[in-house]
């Protein structure tokens, strides 16, 4: 069977590699283990000749370039216990030379963000969507540079709602928006009770942004989950993502 990648469909560098019909996955530990490590890449001109064959009967190969150390890709679908590595950033020796130090910054933030997110919820996406308890009157679903995501119909009164986890302590409320979705009037609602009437009022930029909302001790105080609510105030609501954060950095 023929050794292929397929890119992302907003990112032509960030690869996954198939054979065959089987997509091939870097076995990173086991999944109850708290990972700590950077965050795989390959550094390679030819990614395809990366990988070397250790076993192809069985899908097995070891991938030669990458980064923080070299890796073995295995079948996917069979590493159900494993943490797993599907998606790989592709540098040339001189794109990582360039970009080696912002890339690192990017996965200590990313790894520094998981360590202080309580609960996530990846709106427009079926399962997420369930282990939250979506619900909604009107909305619709969201794709956007590789996302999904909700809108709360335009108008007033329109909403969507899931339940997140909260604990004890200094906690905020993240959100995730598409940089040019400006202009709006909608309120976030933590359990019927107004947290704050957004507006989005910020020049549009051509990517995601996330705004942080403090979550008051009153509205959380002894719960271990909270209803948050976008209901719509005369425009839509369309939201990415949902975090609730320990305060900090």
């Amino acid at each position: 069977m023929p050794l292929r990648t397929e890119a992302t469909p907003d990112n032509p560098r960030l690869l996954a590699f198939l054979h065959g019909p089987l997509v091939l996955a870097a076995d990173l530990g086991p999944a109850d283990k708290h990972f700590e490590q950077q965050t795989p890449a390959l550094v390679s001109p030819d990614p395809l000749k990366a990988l070397k064959p250790v076993d192809a009967a069985q899908h097995v190969f070891r991938m030669e370039g990458a980064v923080p150390q070299a890796l073995t890709l295995r079948p996917f679908f069979n590493q159900y216990d494993n943490r797993t590595a599907v998606y790989f950033p592709i540098f040339s020796q001189a794109e990582w030379a360039g970009e080696r130090e912002a890339f690192l910054a990017a996965q200590r933030e990313k790894a520094a963000l998981e360590k202080r997110t309580v609960d996530v919820v990846f709106l427009g996406e079926m399962q997420p969507e369930r282990d939250h308890n979506f619900r909604s009157n009107h909305s619709d679903l969201l794709s956007w540079q590789g996302r999904s995501g909700r809108q709360a119909w335009w108008g007033e009164g329109n909403y969507i709602e899931v339940d997140m986890a909260v604990r004890p302590g200094p906690m905020v409320l993240r959100a995730l928006y598409w940089g040019e979705e400006v202009n709006k009037n909608f309120d976030i609602l933590i359990d019927g009770k107004r947290l704050v009437n957004e507006r989005r009022q910020a020049e549009p930029v051509k990517k995601f942004v996330s705004v942080d909302y403090a979550l008051p001790e009153a509205l959380i105080r002894g719960k271990s989950t909270i209803a948050v609510r976008f209901e719509t105030r005369g425009s839509d609501a369309p939201v990415y993502e949902l975090r609730t954060l320990t305060a900090g950095k």
